[in-house]
């Protein structure tokens, strides 16, 4: 081997280590990733035109509060079925939460609402709603923890109803138990998942927290919202 090819070798050598050196730099450096994964309240539904997710949604507000780069993967409408199986089978979904710092789950609201109102014909379906949703956030947890260890803030269900209505009361008297089953499901899913109560936060405040004649939070509840996520993080 000659000693011209073998100092062409070292350039080479050096100039990969420079190259290696700077890309490790710039991935060290590189602003984190919060991927918020959940229904209409997760999009910030009704704080503004609902064309893209809102940049007042909780999502975007904490990623404001931790520095971080969001990418808000919320749709309107979906119960906990949809969102398994797009964690499944939709690459957008899976790419997104392997490459997270932080991941936020807000699901299951539309299950409990499309659920009540179908109770009402037929009280019997009640049941398997409830064991059918929780069933499906374990799923959709074990998914995720099986695409990333990122940090997981799990919020549970908030009462949307006026404190003064009946049916506010009747859903107080529905959640605590599926709301505990959530708060289960999170805290027995390992030391990187946080749980933020979401119930006990908007309490009996609907008229502060959600849009009036709507059952979305208004800008206050998706900064209530992010509070207790944010909190919840910086608890671990």
């Amino acid at each position: 081997m000659n000693l011209k090819f073998l100092s062409f070798l070292g350039v080479l050598m050096l100039v990969g280590s420079l190259f290696t050196s700077s890309v490790n730099a710039k991935s060290e450096n590189a602003k984190k990733s919060l991927v918020a994964l959940g229904d209409s309240i997760t999009y910030g539904y009704n704080l503004d035109n609902n064309n893209h997710p809102s940049k007042a949604a909780f999502p975007s507000v904490m990623g404001r509060q931790m520095d971080t780069r969001v990418r808000n993967l919320g749709v309107e409408g979906w119960p906990t079925h949809q969102l398994l199986m797009a964690l499944k089978e939709d690459e957008k979904f899976r790419q997104a939460v392997r490459h997270a710092d932080v991941v936020t789950l807000n699901i299951g609201s539309n299950d409990f609402l499309h659920g009540l109102l179908a109770s009402i014909e037929n009280p019997d379906i009640w049941p398997g709603v409830t064991t059918n949703m929780l069933k499906n956030i374990g799923d959709i947890m074990t998914e995720i923890q099986a695409l990333t260890d990122a940090k997981i803030v799990v919020y549970n269900i908030f009462n949307p109803f006026p404190a003064d209505s009946g049916v506010h009361a009747y859903v107080d008297y529905l959640l605590p138990p599926i709301n505990e089953g959530i708060k289960k499901i999170a805290l027995g899913s390992g030391e990187n998942v946080v749980f933020a109560d979401a119930y006990e936060a908007f309490g009996n405040d609907q008229a502060i927290y959600i849009i009036q004649d709507d059952n979305h939070p208004t800008a206050l509840g998706h900064e209530l919202l992010a509070k207790i996520g944010f909190e919840a993080l910086n608890f671990k």
